[in-house]
């Protein structure tokens, strides 16, 4: 048996699925209410799928950041003193921001929120 198709996957302007989706969740397409109810939910369930993909984009552009950083960083303080290649306010500025804890927090949070829904 093939699984149901989520309401993001339907071609929402295709009256076939518009009618499977309605027979599959009961309502009535007779009534024009059940209609615009069935209409905003597909909506809806539309608009939060691209949410929920921008959200993990982020957070995959917040995550290759900062693992960039903490190479540069490592890679800056592995090196022998006379190939360094960070000035020391560039330094500082990598560690208050890779060690600060508001970063970390901020991530974990947006993944928290998130990305549960996967």
């Amino acid at each position: 048996m093939l699984p149901e198709p989520t309401a993001g996957e339907l071609n929402i302007d295709s009256p076939a699925a518009f009618e499977q989706t309605a027979f599959a969740l009961g309502v009535d397409l007779e009534h024009q209410r059940a209609q615009n109810d069935l209409n905003k939910l597909l909506r809806e369930d539309n608009l939060e799928g691209h949410i929920h993909r921008i959200m993990k984009a982020f957070l995959w552009v917040a995550f290759l950041i900062t693992l960039a950083g903490l190479v540069v960083f490592s890679w800056h303080e592995l090196t022998p003193i006379k190939i360094h290649f960070l000035e020391a306010d560039q330094v500082e500025d990598i560690k208050s921001i890779l060690f600060s804890g508001g970063m970390g927090a901020a991530i974990s949070f947006v993944a928290q929120r998130f990305m549960k829904k996967a």
